[in-house]
């Protein structure tokens, strides 16, 4: 009934529940299955967030406008106890051992196998204690940090602009699940190319392409 109180459900409650269901167990989980194939099959599990707004964002603006904004957010939190737990419940397995499998689904271990291309003294398989003291940990920090506040900045605001400027609220619906659509073809592709180059590299190339793409739109926007 208040603005704290949204502040508070919303980025302290939601943005915890949605860290704790997003990246963070899917990276450390596809890291266990796979070695020479990791990047491809983490793209592809985190593509699903991207597939996931193409087909909830225009179904989240029926259901608001038929029921309302709160009721919609109680939908969706049935959705999570009715369908995705029992969906992890069935088909999460921790580790390819509890298999008797290895990374990459095969019965011995991979040794001879190509490994998965890094930069010259990359660090492998660091403590957290240690990886907490690096430079390097803290300026991927620093990275992501960004990106998540340019791709929320223009999540947030995208829809009610587009409905300023005189599109209507399923258009701008659609738009929005049309971008998360293209999100998730990005990801699957640099994901794949991360197998081949070293991750720095497609990371770095990747995220260049996000600088000139938001420049290109502020220079249209100023035009």
């Amino acid at each position: 009934t208040t603005l704290w109180q949204f502040y508070f459900y919303y980025g302290v409650i939601v943005g915890t529940g949605f860290t704790a269901l997003g990246f963070i167990p899917h990276v450390a989980l596809m890291a266990r299955w796979f070695d020479r194939r990791r990047g491809l099959a983490t793209s592809l599990a985190l593509a699903g967030t991207g597939v996931g707004s193409f087909l909830l964002a225009p179904w989240s603006e029926w259901l608001i406008a038929q029921y309302g904004w709160r009721q919609s957010y109680v939908v969706y939190a049935a959705l999570i106890p009715g369908v995705l737990i029992p969906l992890i419940l069935l088909v999460h397995r921790s580790r390819p051992e509890d298999m008797g499998l290895h990374p990459d689904g095969v019965l011995t271990p991979a040794s001879t196998e190509r490994q998965i291309p890094r930069r010259p003294g990359a660090a492998v398989d660091t403590p957290y204690t240690v990886a907490l003291a690096t430079r390097g940990f803290w300026a991927l920090f620093g990275v992501i940090f960004a990106i998540a506040c340019t791709v929320m900045l223009l999540t947030v605001h995208q829809n009610q602009y587009l409905v300023d400027i005189g599109f209507s609220p399923v258009f701008a619906a659609w738009m929005l699940g049309l971008s998360g659509l293209l999100r998730s073809s990005g990801s699957i592709l640099w994901g794949a190319l991360s197998d081949r180059l070293t991750r720095e590299m497609s990371f770095t190339l990747s995220t260049l392409l996000g600088v000139v793409g938001e420049i290109g739109k502020t220079a249209s926007a100023s035009e």
